[in-house]
């Protein structure tokens, strides 16, 4: 009750510096849904936790890409606890949490196997493009995970972020396009 502004304000607050999709955003999301099961007010808890659980799969894709294993396994024990939050939420649908525990894992394997080297026949142009890839990742997971401070006239984080993520897709698609066994070979090795 007496808590609930507080969570309310703090959500404000990330929304506002870090946007609405960012994972400290969706942490704050994952609080006031976590407050609100524990009053016993699951119908205003399942939408926030549905939209925690939605910022999470989105940027797990760009961070977990990015990170070293240590630090992949790190992050997703640190995003357990709102994985934990959402099986409550929707215990009672077998189907949803079955996806969700799927998709998480999926995240992982997905990114521990692209985190995966070229194979050596791997073209110079497929080499620097994954070099390019990975430093633009890096990036992208730096300005997600330690924010600058983002000063009045300047561009959000979120702003910034979505400008980045066009040329990470498009370095993608050229990568499994000019290595379209990258990922296959990835899973083998």
């Amino acid at each position: 009750p007496a808590a609930r502004p507080l969570f309310e304000r703090a959500l404000a607050i990330r929304e506002k510096a870090l946007g609405p999709d960012h994972p400290d955003t969706a942490t704050s999301v994952n609080n006031l849904a976590a407050l609100h099961q524990a009053m016993g007010d699951l119908s205003a808890a399942r939408p926030l936790v549905e939209r925690a659980w939605q910022i999470n799969r989105r940027t797990m894709h760009t961070l977990l890409l990015a990170q070293s294993s240590r630090e992949r396994c790190a992050m997703l024990q640190d995003r357990a606890g709102q994985l934990a939050h959402y099986l409550a939420a929707f215990a009672a649908d077998p189907a949803r949490t079955y996806a969700a525990v799927l998709a998480w894992k999926g995240a992982a394997l997905r990114a521990s196997a692209v985190a995966q080297r070229l194979p050596a026949d791997a073209s110079p142009e497929a080499r620097a493009l994954a070099d390019r890839l990975a430093q633009a990742r890096s990036a992208l997971a730096q300005l997600i995970l330690s924010p600058p401070e983002v000063k009045p006239g300047e561009p959000t984080i979120a702003d910034r972020s979505a400008k980045l993520a066009p040329g990470i897709e498009k370095m993608e698609r050229d990568l499994a396009t000019q290595q379209p066994d990258f990922a296959a070979r990835a899973f083998l090795a």
